[in-house]
Parts: structure tokens; C-alpha cells; sequence
């Protein structure tokens, strides 16, 4: 089932539930709670839950209310439009049971790696490699196909490095002789947009640094002239066509990362400079420490193209209070440097010949403390505050998450911002 509605064929083609319908919020309440709950729901002989019951008498109810509907038309088109509901119904109904399958099976999983969700996201990386040329987000926490140049270099960082990885990797991690670790986003021509591959080597980077004794800290930076300016448009086209499988890999890999940050057991840092949306804004939450430059430009803009930042609504909460998270993540409005200061997204803001000698006077300081009272310290914050997420509230998250993108308004949104036009919804 798709975020939107079910059922959406009537006689003529024409729609006939709506978004706001109420067998339609039955049956998306079905398929959560299919996609959420322990049971199996009952495909291919197998056993046969209340949500899966749920979902199936809302199909029966999908049909009454269409032949209810029927205007006094002819029984042959309400036999067809009870069909067609009853047809849709199935679909939807199987694939809830899809996405419960792969919530179910990635929870087993998890200690072994999220293997499977890996190559399912090197499967949406080879779909979103057919893309166009590039440009830089233009504040809707998306980057796509467009005429734009490259844009080189990236915010130079300090020490002698013993570890760099080739510049053509998404994300380029250094440790220097004092053991600060350093992971610069590297797509600078797309506003260090992330995609699978990106993600990837976050996750990765960070179980390497965690596990190392010699890392005393992970500082993050952009590389060329922004700091992340949130998902890459073909990537997150991919995903929205994708079966339920691989929508929610692509999904749980940005729930991951940026789980995977805010629960690093070392102090982390932000380097943010240019733009800064979507999950830029996530990173932001994530760390213990976030500088901006005085040019910086943040936005939760993700529900501009019809998505939901569901992957980081929980670090957004805990950083910036509910008050200013639903503000901002409802909105999408755009908003400065001092004002990401006021809400809690960074802690300080600086002009940008002036943040490196800020970042390190705040290292010097850092290394003063015993590494592992520095853990025991931050794990201590997050748990006895509710802070650590647990494996049903990742998949949860991220379930959310593709069920939103792979709605009518999720595709209706991601195909406008390819196209360069208003999404369908936008009276501006």
C-alpha cells in the first residue's frame, strides 16, 4: 500500500477514495501495524494475524464503500469498480506483507551487518547511475539532474593525516597523529547530496573509527562550497519506483546513519558551511558539537518534494525541541545561521576564516578528557533520556519513510523537482 490511498480506481478512471478518507486511514493503519508486528501475515499458507485480518476486511469495506459511491450507475460498472477495489485491495494487502517480511527479517539480521540491505542499496545505486548532469540543491533537501559545474576543494583540516581514501569516495576519512578522525562528504557537485554509496561509507566509517582506541573524536565537513544539501534526486527517484524490499533498504540506510552517529561513542563535530537541508540538517542533530559559518543556509525541506524526514524526526526533537522541529520539518521554510543557533541546531556561529581556530580550541579542550568517561558520559545522556533508538523504532522510521516517498505526492513531488515545476500541490 502506498502512503496516499488505496484503491484509487473508480468507474472511468476516476478516483474514488481520497487521502483523507476513512476506510483508506483503516487500511494504511492495517498495513503499519502488518509491517510493525511480530506475526506472520498470513501469505503462501502461512499463519494469519489481526492486522493482516484488519487489512482484509478493509478491502471488503474498499469495495461497499465504491459500489456505495456508484451514483445510480449501471450493475456492470459497480461489478467492475468492486472488482477493481477487491484487485487493488489484494495488491495492497501482499504488499504489506512485503514490508513486514523485510522489517521482520532486517531485525534478525541486524548483528550480522545489514548485509542484504547493503546490496539492495548497491542494486538502487546501479538504477540511479543512468541519471543526467548535476546541479546543486535549490533548497528543497534534494539535488538533482540539471547544467551545473563542479565545484572543487573542500574546508582544509589541520594535522598530519596517516589514512586518506582516493578522491572519487563519497566520503574521504582521515585520522590525524592525535587521533582525530575526520569524514569529509564528497560530492561537492552535488552539494554533497548523499545517496546509497555515501551512506554506506558512513555507516562503515563509523563502526571502523568506534572500534579504533587510537580515534579520539570524528569531525564531519563538506567538501567545495556546501556542507550537505541533502539526498541525491536520482537516488531518491530510484527508490520511489523500487519494490518494497529495496524502498526500504534505501530508507533504512539513512535511519542508520544517522542513528549510527548520534549513539558514536566519541565526541563528534560539524563543520557547516553553504547549504545545509534534509539531512544536513539530520547531521546537525546528530553530533555533540556544530559550528556554522555566518553564510550557512539550513532547511527541513523535505516535505517540498512530497517526502517525509522521518529518518532523523526523532534527533530533530532532542535537538532543537518539538516546538521548533514541527515548525521547521512542517514548513520547509529556509532559515540563517542565527536562527539555527536560537532553535539549538548549532551551538555557535562564526565568519569562515575564523571556524577552524574555534573547531580546534574546542579539540584541544576535548582531549583533555578521558576517552572512556567521554563514552560513559554521552551514553549515559541518551539512555536514561530515551535517546537510543532500538531496532523496532529504526524499522518503524524507516518504513515511514519509504511508505511516504513511494505515495502519490512523494512521486508527484520528486518528478516536479526533476522537471523544474511546481508539484502539484503548491497554490504559492
Amino acid at each position: 500500500m502506498r502512503g496516499d490511498a488505496l484503491g484509487q480506481q473508480g468507474r472511468d478512471g476516476e478516483a474514488f477514495l481520497g487521502p483523507a478518507d476513512g476506510v483508506s486511514g483503516r487500511l494504511l493503519e492495517a498495513q503499519r501495524a502488518v509491517a510493525l508486528q511480530g506475526g506472520d501475515p498470513g501469505i503462501g499458507g502461512g499463519g494469519d494475524d489481526g492486522a493482516a485480518h484488519a487489512l482484509r476486511d478493509g478491502a471488503a469495506m474498499l469495495a461497499q464503500e465504491h459500489l456505495g459511491r456508484g451514483g445510480g450507475g449501471p450493475p456492470a460498472q459497480a461489478r467492475d469498480g468492486f472488482r477493481a477495489a477487491i484487485g487493488q485491495a489484494d495488491k495492497d494487502w501482499r504488499h504489506a506483507a512485503d514490508v513486514h517480511q523485510v522489517g521482520h527479517q532486517h531485525a534478525q539480521r541486524h548483528a550480522g551487518g545489514d548485509a542484504r540491505v547493503h546490496r539492495v542499496a548497491a542494486a538502487l545505486q546501479h538504477r540511479e547511475a543512468g541519471g543526467g548532469g548535476e546541479r546543486v540543491a535549490r533548497g528543497d533537501g534534494v539535488a538533482g539532474a540539471g547544467g551545473g559545474k563542479a565545484h572543487g576543494g573542500r574546508l582544509p583540516h589541520r594535522g598530519r593525516l596517516r589514512e586518506a581514501a582516493p578522491m572519487e569516495t563519497p566520503v574521504l576519512l582521515a585520522v590525524d597523529h592525535r587521533g582525530i578522525a575526520t569524514a569529509t562528504l564528497n560530492r561537492p557537485a552535488l552539494g554533497n547530496a548523499y545517496n546509497g554509496e555515501m551512506l554506506e561509507g558512513l555507516i562503515t566509517g563509523m563502526e571502523r573509527l568506534a572500534a579504533d582506541p587510537a580515534v579520539r573524536a570524528l569531525v564531519i565537513r563538506g567538501a567545495g562550497k556546501n556542507f550537505q544539501a541533502g539526498a541525491d534526486i536520482h537516488w531518491l527517484s530510484a527508490a520511489a519506483g523500487a519494490p518494497p524490499g529495496e524502498a526500504f533498504a534505501a530508507s533504512l540506510l539513512t535511519t542508520r546513519a544517522m542513528q549510527r552517529l548520534n549513539e558514536f561513542p566519541k565526541p563528534t563535530f560539524a563543520l557547516i558551511h553553504g547549504a545545509c537541508f534534509g539531512g544536513g540538517t539530520g547531521i546537525a542533530c546528530c553530533v555533540d558539537v556544530a559550528l556554522a559559518t555566518t553564510g550557512a543556509s539550513f532547511g527541513i525541506t523535505e516535505v517540498r518534494v512530497g517526502v517525509a524526514p522521518t529518518p532523523i524526526s526523532t534527533h530533530m526533537v532532542h535537538a532543537m525541541g518539538l516546538r521548533h522541529a514541527r515548525r521547521y520539518a512542517i514548513t520547509g521554510e529556509r532559515f540563517g545561521p542565527q536562527e539555527a543557533m536560537r532553535i539549538g541546531l548549532v551551538h555557535e556561529v562564526l565568519e569562515p576564516d575564523a571556524i577552524e581556530a574555534r573547531l580546534e580550541h574546542i579539540l584541544r579542550e576535548t582531549l583533555r578528557s578521558a576517552p572512556t568517561g567521554i563514552a560513559a558520559t554521552k551514553r549515559s545522556l541518551l539512555e536514561s533520556n530515551g535517546l537510543v533508538l532500538d531496532e523496532r523504532a529504526v524499522t518503524h522510521l524507516a518504513n515511514e519513510s519509504w511508505m511516504q516517498r513511494a505515495s502519490a505526492e512523494g512521486r508527484e513531488g520528486l518528478a516536479a523537482f526533476r522537471e523544474k515545476r511546481r508539484p502539484g500541490w503548491d497554490q504559492s
